[in-house]
């Protein structure tokens, strides 16, 4: 989701004020955001697909559904006790 890129959000708030004026800012930070929105509808619309093909199969779903929400506490526990 978008919440686990804010480190990278951070980053490149940091580096769109050092583009060289207010035009080079705007234009970093819209290619970066154009990006997010590209790479989030990729990842979605590809786990849409699987979980959808995967409905058929009740084992397969359930063995989904259960990495995909392993994976989401992996990565919150990580983003909540790094430093």
């Amino acid at each position: 989701g978008i919440g686990a890129e804010t480190p990278t959000q951070l980053s490149m708030l940091v580096i769109a004020t050092n583009l060289g004026g207010l035009q080079n800012g705007v234009l970093g930070l819209t290619v970066f955001s154009t990006a997010m929105f590209v790479s989030n509808m990729a990842l979605t619309t590809a786990a849409t697909g699987v979980f959808t093909s995967s409905k058929s199969r009740p084992a397969m779903y359930r063995w989904l559904g259960i990495l995909t929400a392993g994976y989401s506490l992996w990565i919150g526990i990580v983003l909540m006790t790094s430093s």
